[in-house]
């Protein structure tokens, strides 16, 4: 009997001690969760306070349509014209980008300490103040993506630089239509390293850039001779014409004797940049220059030819040209994967959609876009892409579109659909399809 009692009081004892000891731990967790709130909600205000005291506004995504701004009206270096981030600022501008990152412009290490030249401020009167933004993370998209500045005087806070927000732009719109794309079942990904013959590489420094001819490569080309070494030239103009397109495949990235992995390494860790143009333009500048003027042996053997046997037989007509009504019909009857460099979709040249481009430059500010890159990657101060003159493709583009059918229309613009929406391109359809 007194076993039994004692065996009963042994598990009573038991039993409780378990409740107790768990009982304590629960409270612990409790305590140790409303502390941290606490202290996270102190912080806050702290921070708030600080950027109130400074008279800084911490920059916050409005309303999605407010404004849009076109490429090519991004005011360009020495320009008068002002303008004001805080009144022009949207959602689709400042919303960080994980996938693509920020673009740094100088050896500041908070974008918003640059003037409005894109260079670092050296005013006195600006101090730092420590904030949440930890050395190395504001470029990786974080959340709060603001220092916070203490000014001292009248001294003004310093705006982040137009073009620095017209890239956060592109790239936002970018991210946007990928995973749209993603979304339909279309990853718009390399199946093969062969398929990044588009890419030029400078492991000097450390650059990769993604030529599309047609969007002022050549001069790209002449720049990259320079930079990998494969020229002395000061002066990229002085490089012929043809030369870059004969020694290209010494700075392809595919024909380096890289392995997998540091090929996978140089893609994710050097600067890239691609350059891009309105894809109808783009398309009719290679039409005029390939098959519309005569001289051109490869494109008359391979593709006038061809286009010729299917429109008029293999009756043979002389020296008569083909139209460019014809051309496009050609295009639409072949598949995407079998177009020519010249008017391939940048979604299968340069697949921006799988490689982290840190510049998006336009044929629209190619000039500008060139520079910042060149300075980004440390190039020579005295090295500049060469000027060039934009020929009048933009203005005889609406008499040749007026010759296509729009049913040629409605499928020309499927071909190049995603290209548009990634860079912001208006599309060139039917009257009727917009009623």
């Amino acid at each position: 009997m007194r076993r039994r009692i004692r065996f009963a009081l042994s598990v009573i004892t038991n039993g409780t001690r378990r409740k107790i000891r768990l009982t304590l731990i629960c409270t612990a967790v409790v305590l140790i969760c409303v502390v941290g709130l606490y202290d996270q909600n102190n912080k806050m205000k702290s921070e708030e306070s600080l950027v109130h005291e400074a008279n800084v506004r911490m920059w916050r995504p409005e309303r999605e349509n407010s404004w849009r701004r076109d490429a090519a009206s991004v005011p360009q270096r020495g320009s008068s014209r002002q303008s004001n981030p805080e009144a022009h600022r949207d959602k689709e501008t400042l919303q960080s980008d994980d996938k693509f990152g920020d673009i740094s412009v100088s050896k500041c290490r908070y974008p918003e300490m640059t003037n409005e030249k894109g260079l670092c401020s050296n005013d006195p009167r600006v101090e730092l103040k420590q904030s949440n933004v930890t050395p190395g993370n504001y470029r990786r998209g974080s959340k709060l993506n603001v220092s916070l500045v203490k000014l001292k005087g009248n001294s003004t806070h310093k705006h982040l630089d137009p073009w620095v927000i017209e890239q956060r732009r592109r790239k936002a719109r970018l991210r946007r239509v990928c995973a749209k794309r993603r979304k339909e079942g279309k990853e718009y990904m390399p199946t093969s390293i062969e398929e990044l013959v588009h890419l030029l590489v400078d492991d000097k420094h450390k650059a990769i850039y993604c030529y599309v001819p047609k969007v002022g490569c050549t001069n790209w080309k002449r720049v990259w001779m320079i930079l990998s070494g494969l020229s002395n030239e000061v002066d990229p103009i002085n490089i012929p014409e043809m030369l870059p397109h004969i020694v290209h495949n010494a700075m392809m990235l595919v024909k380096q004797p890289y392995s997998t992995s540091v090929l996978q390494k140089k893609l994710e860790t050097y600067k890239k940049l691609v350059v891009v143009r309105d894809p109808y333009e783009r398309l009719l500048s290679a039409f005029r220059d390939k098959l519309e003027r005569p001289g051109n042996n490869y494109y008359e053997r391979n593709v006038a030819s061809v286009i010729k046997k299917r429109s008029r037989g293999k009756q043979k007509d002389g020296d008569e040209g083909i139209t460019f009504s014809q051309f496009v019909r050609f295009l639409n009857m072949r598949k995407q994967g079998g177009y020519d460099e010249h008017w391939r979709p940048y979604s299968h040249t340069c697949f921006p959609c799988g490689i982290r481009y840190d510049i998006i430059g336009k044929y629209e500010t190619l000039v500008e876009d060139s520079e910042r890159f060149l300075r980004l990657i440390g190039a020579p101060e005295d090295l500049h892409y060469p000027p060039y003159s934009p020929r009048n493709t933009s203005s005889l583009l609406p008499q040749y579109l007026d010759t296509l059918s729009p049913r040629q229309l409605i499928r020309l613009h499927s071909i190049y659909k995603t290209d548009l929406e990634m860079f912001d391109y208006k599309p060139r359809l039917p009257q009727d399809t917009f009623t």
